[in-house]
This record gives C-alpha cells, sequence and structure tokens, in this order.
C-alpha cells in the first residue's frame, strides 16, 4: 500500500535562493507547524512557480523527505491576500516574528489562523494597530510568555481591584509597583486585553508598549527588518505635520 503524500495549507514565511535552480521556503503550516521546503524553480514552470510561490498566498503543499528540509513536490494556490504600502510591511513584520521566535516543527493551529486573520483584516483596510496587537500577544500566549492577567506576580494571590495596575516585562501584572522598567496599565485597558479586545483608540498606546516590551526580551538583539522600512515610510510621508499631529501619528504607529 502506498503512503500518502505530506500535505498541509501553509503561508510562504521568507524565501532565498539555494544554487540557481531552487529556492529554500520557510513555512508556516496550519497542522505542522513551521517547516522548510526546497521547491525547484527551473524549466518550463518554473518562472510561474516562481511567481506564484509568494508570501501572503494561503498555499496547499505537498512534500516528501523525512529530514528537517523536505523536498516539495507539488502546490495548490487557495486564496491570496492583496497588502501595499503599510499594510505590507506589517505582514513582513508578522513574518519576521514567526521566523525568530517560533520553533520549528512546533503544531501552533492557534498561531497559524490568528496570522491568517491578521492578513484578512490588513487586506480589508483595517487599522493595523488592533490586528498586530492581537497577533502579538496570542504569540505570546503560544509561546507561554504572555503575563498572567488574574493572579498578582508578586504575592501569587488573585488581583486585587485597582484603577491602575503595573506590568513588568518577564513577572507579570501587580496591583503594586514592581520595580524600575515597569509599565502602568489602567484597570479598562487590562479587561480589554483579558477579553482579548484591542480595538479602543486610547488602549493602543499601552497596549503597543507592552507586547513590544515582551517581544524585545524574546528577539534581544535580532533587530527587524521590517521595523526599519515602517520608520523609512514615516520619513517620506507626503503631508507635513504639527508637532501634535506627529506626536499623535507616534502613539497610533503599528509597531
Amino acid at each position: 500500500m502506498t503512503a500518502a503524500i505530506p500535505e498541509d495549507h501553509g503561508y510562504i514565511l521568507h524565501g532565498r535562493r539555494f544554487r540557481e535552480n531552487s529556492r529554500i521556503l520557510e513555512i508556516l503550516c496550519r497542522d505542522q507547524g513551521r517547516i522548510a521546503l526546497m521547491a525547484r524553480v527551473s524549466g518550463k514552470s518554473g518562472a510561474r512557480n516562481a511567481a506564484l510561490l509568494q508570501p501572503f498566498r494561503e498555499t496547499l503543499f505537498r512534500w516528501h523527505g523525512r529530514g528537517e528540509l523536505k523536498n516539495m513536490q507539488s502546490f495548490e494556490t487557495v486564496q491570496g491576500f492583496t497588502l501595499g504600502g503599510e499594510a505590507g510591511i506589517c505582514g513582513l513584520y508578522c513574518n519576521e516574528l514567526l521566523l525568530h521566535l517560533l520553533p520549528k516543527g512546533l503544531p501552533a493551529p492557534e498561531v497559524y489562523q490568528a496570522y491568517h486573520a491578521t492578513l484578512q483584516r490588513l487586506s480589508d483596510g483595517q487599522p493595523a494597530g488592533p490586528a498586530l496587537r492581537a497577533f502579538e500577544w496570542l504569540l505570546l500566549m503560544a509561546l507561554g510568555y504572555a503575563a498572567d492577567l488574574e493572579e498578582d506576580s508578586l504575592t501569587g494571590q488573585p488581583l486585587a481591584v485597582c484603577s491602575v495596575y503595573y506590568f513588568l516585562p518577564g513577572q507579570g501584572v501587580s496591583a503594586r509597583t514592581p520595580g524600575k522598567g515597569s509599565i502602568e496599565i489602567s484597570s479598562d485597558a487590562l479587561a480589554a486585553l483579558r477579553s482579548g479586545d484591542f480595538s479602543a483608540p486610547e488602549h493602543q498606546r499601552i497596549f503597543r508598549q507592552l507586547t513590544a516590551t515582551a517581544l524585545q526580551q524574546l528577539l534581544g538583539s535580532r533587530k527587524l527588518k521590517s521595523r526599519e522600512l515602517i520608520r523609512n515610510l514615516s520619513k517620506y510621508r507626503r503631508e507635513p505635520r504639527s508637532l501634535s499631529e506627529n506626536s499623535s501619528r507616534s502613539e497610533g504607529k503599528p509597531y
């Protein structure tokens, strides 16, 4: 009896040339987690394959091989998202986070679904900030690095009812100031975080600060190219802005 060919739905996170006729693709799969496939891009179908094997396109991949680097046998595009300008950079930002932080071979269907939903929201023109915060927080949860939002990190007891709480990366949330480097978070923002609601404009700055601080601990000294791209994009905005407008826009940056 012939063994079934492994297959899974996935998104290409990154691709690089390998010799003249091949590319190594880093892929986020729905069931398999992150895997690496070698794809042939030579011959009559090579140019067509290269054009289709792009980021932000959900694809059904089939492969063979048992090693860490498998050989792609065939693929079928399921659907694609059109992300241009800032939305495209936000998509690349999600790709970089997954490449740097999600271990290979770790099944994470919840991360796949969150990534898919984020691309959908960016493609629909929804605000990038809430979409990215939701993705970042779920990724932190999947990796086991999201803060416990119910227990006081200093006392180990259920969080007391307060108007202001304090978040310290690597420790969690407390009703008391845990020390230098802690971040204040209002009770309303904490309630929104618990419910997974990242939409309120007044909470965007604090949500971005929380997730950015937690992610930076995991990233260490690694730099994200997408962050440099968004900074360069901001420099070349056409309309001049007053200081107050620039300050407001800074708080609304997607990352």
